[in-house]
């Protein structure tokens, strides 16, 4: 994963780096959370009539 990467100098102080340093898998794991809710959510009312 690229957002890994930005725990490592060399990646974060890049000048194309808009936000620079990440602290380890952590806002990774929370994305991918907010993600698998939203997808179960979005599971849980697709049958669900308007």
């Amino acid at each position: 994963m690229i957002f890994l990467n930005l725990m490592y100098p060399e990646y974060y102080n890049d000048k194309v780096v808009r936000y620079g340093f990440v602290m380890g898998e952590e806002p990774v794991s929370y994305v991918e959370q907010i993600l698998k809710r939203y997808q179960h959510y979005a599971r849980l009312t697709s049958g669900v009539n308007s």
